[in-house]
């Protein structure tokens, strides 16, 4: 069980790039909101 810790590492990194990217797109879509509001 040797490529579990790679697993893990892997898991915590995607979890930290789709906690990023809704972010993003929660940004995204406020700022949308806003130029609609205009």
């Amino acid at each position: 069980n040797v490529i579990r810790p790679y697993y893990d590492y892997l898991d915590t990194a995607e979890r930290k790039i789709v906690e990023y990217l809704q972010e993003r797109l929660n940004s995204y879509t406020k700022e949308l909101e806003i130029i609609e509001e205009k």
